[in-house]
């Protein structure tokens, strides 16, 4: 789901011992996310992924799969596609009313974690840009935050997102196309507005692949970025 909250965003190290990078270098990486599958479009990104050799981070949401499973074999089945938490119900979109409750929010992204037997203990909360890392707590707004904490000691990476490949809220059609996705990232990369320098995780959502612009666009995308030289990776290989 498109996030619509302005975004206020505060960076407290907790203690500079815990931070870590588990990749140091000079060459920039994108992490290419998706949300709220599986769906329709979610075959698209994992053929995608496999036709390019392109590793992918997808988001996915339990309840989703009770509906639509063979999507999500495939992406356990993709050796490219690493599979990370976004909770059973994404809230049921109430989502004050779900992060006013941290336990039961928390219990959540449990149920969820044992319902897609998932061992990559990496989550992202619906509709809400918070990162908890080592060193890291971030936020869009307070809502959630308690969440992210309580993910964080039971031994999750709570990841957010630097950029947004957006679409139209009505329909999920994406809407920026593959030179001005290149352009926001070299711009970002430039001025330094990513959480960590040199890393920049983009989201999207499963959704936008539903349509063939959103097809296009994302080959188009991975082409033109490998070509660049960035680095496409899966968030297991982001600094935390």
């Amino acid at each position: 789901m498109v996030s619509i909250f302005v975004v206020f965003t505060f960076l407290f190290p907790l203690t500079s011992s815990e931070s870590k990078d588990s990749v140091i270098d000079s060459a920039c990486h994108v992490y290419l996310t998706f949300d709220d599958g599986p769906r329709d479009g979610s075959k698209s990104i994992s053929e995608i992924a496999r036709s390019t050799k392109t590793d992918i981070t997808v988001f996915i949401i339990g309840k989703h799969v009770l509906k639509n499973k063979r999507p999500y074999l495939d992406y356990r089945n993709n050796p490219y596609i690493l599979i990370g938490n976004h909770s059973f119900v994404h809230a049921n979109d109430r989502y004050i009313s779900f992060y006013s409750d941290p336990h039961i929010a928390f219990r959540d992204f449990i149920k969820n974690q044992v319902f897609l037997n998932n061992h990559n203990k990496i989550c992202r909360l619906p509709a809400r840009n918070i990162w908890r890392l080592s060193d890291t707590l971030r936020f869009d707004t307070h809502s959630g935050v308690a969440v992210a904490d309580s993910l964080y000691h039971d031994g999750f990476k709570v990841y957010g997102w630097d950029l947004e490949w957006e679409n139209n809220p009505k329909n999920g059609k994406p809407i920026q196309n593959a030179d001005q996705l290149v352009n926001s990232i070299e711009i970002y990369f430039k001025l330094n507005k990513t959480v960590r320098p040199h890393h920049l995780i983009l989201l999207a959502h499963d959704v936008m692949m539903d349509y063939r612009k959103g097809r296009s666009v994302l080959k188009k995308l991975i082409f033109d970025l490998k070509a660049k030289g960035y680095v496409l990776n899966n968030l297991n290989n982001y600094p935390y």
